[in-house]
């Protein structure tokens, strides 16, 4: 569920850790290798060597102490590959789109000052890498998915 101004909602295994008024980071680009053949001169071959993910990049949000503790692995070299969603919502609370992904752990944290009177803890920006995007065919299934 949408809480405030917070649209994007976000789920490691399973479980929601945190919502976003801000997400960055759904594009992925085709990389390719030209190659100049001999004897063909009119064009270059040009072939598709795989897929660069852009990094999500949460913002202007909050987060359960789990992903804090994540990032705080990460930082020490253990990096632990996680699966989670991101799913927007919304003015009425109905889930719009989710956008799943796997194998992934976060690189860059940034943080607002801490307060006191809450236990959540703000933040200005969380970045994960992944392995790719993808939005399940019907709201029902997980398992039927197409790339983004």
């Amino acid at each position: 569920m949408a809480i405030g101004n917070y649209r994007f909602k976000i789920e490691i295994d399973g479980l929601q850790v945190g919502g976003f008024a801000e997400i960055t980071g759904f594009s992925t680009t085709m990389e390719t290798l030209t190659y100049d053949e001999g004897g063909l001169n009119a064009y270059a071959q040009i072939f598709t060597t795989g897929y660069k993910h852009d990094n999500l990049v949460l913002k202007k949000g909050f987060l359960d102490k789990s992903i804090l503790d994540w990032y705080q692995k990460a930082k020490i070299g253990q990096i632990i590959r996680k699966s989670g969603s991101v799913i927007l919502f919304d003015n009425s609370n109905k889930e719009l789109v989710r956008w799943n992904f796997n194998d992934a752990f976060p690189v860059k944290f940034q943080s607002d000052p801490y307060s006191a009177i809450t236990s959540q803890i703000s933040m200005e920006s969380i970045e994960i890498v992944h392995s790719g995007l993808n939005i399940p065919m019907d709201s029902d299934s997980k398992k039927s998915s197409k790339g983004v």
